[in-house]
């Protein structure tokens, strides 16, 4: 049986400055640098799921991508499996258990198996500060979730925008899991200091 999979955008923004090409990124709280992307929704084209996440993300509206630039396919191992849709973290193996945290689980978030029971899987949502060296877990939820929720297939698709020279080079806008982000111009030459894994999607950019 082949395999539940989320696709997965990213949204690499490039504009014209005096001094060379700027890529757009964000700076996260807890991640750093990082570039726009996110999960797209069942049903939902690529290119259109690209331009939301920009929005989201971002708050900056550039139409719809200008070309399609490559697809990444990738299979969880380990422990490691992303969620296929949006559910809450239960305290017991039992649909009728109440949830075990006012947080909720949706498409695309990633999390870790800790143990399965009955058609369950004890799910453990991590969130770390990669900002700093050891990369301490700022926030930890633990609840079980339906096995049959849970996937390990991403596909990614990498869209080019251009966006115009002029508008400011920083501003905020609200994120998820209530983060405030700050959209930042960044030079493109040399390599912005895009967080890991991220940075290697630059790749995608040596033949624009």
């Amino acid at each position: 049986m082949r395999q539940p999979v989320v696709g997965k955008v990213t949204c690499l923004v490039l504009r014209q400055a005096p001094d060379g090409l700027q890529l757009l990124t964000y700076l996260h709280p807890l991640g750093g640098y990082q570039i726009p992307a996110g999960t797209v929704e069942p049903g939902e084209p690529l290119p259109e799921a690209a331009r939301r996440e920009l929005i989201e993300e971002t708050g900056l509206d550039c139409g719809l991508p200008l070309r399609h630039l490559g697809r990444q396919e990738t299979v969880l191992e380990g422990v490691h499996f992303v969620c296929l849709r949006r559910m809450p973290m239960l305290s017991a193996p039992n649909l009728l258990a109440p949830p075990a945290a006012p947080f909720i689980l949706t498409r695309g978030l990633y999390v870790e198996a800790q143990d399965q029971r009955n058609g369950f899987t004890l799910a453990a949502f991590v969130e770390r500060d990669f900002t700093l060296p050891e990369r301490p877990i700022r926030r930890r939820v633990d609840g079980w979730v339906p096995t049959e929720n849970l996937g390990r297939r991403l596909v990614r698709d990498f869209f080019l925008f251009h966006a115009p020279s002029d508008g400011p080079d920083r501003w905020e806008v609200d994120g998820d899991l209530d983060h405030r982000f700050q959209p930042t111009w960044l030079p493109l030459q040399p390599p912005p200091p895009i967080v890991e894994p991220q940075r290697a999607w630059l790749d995608y950019l040596k033949h624009v």
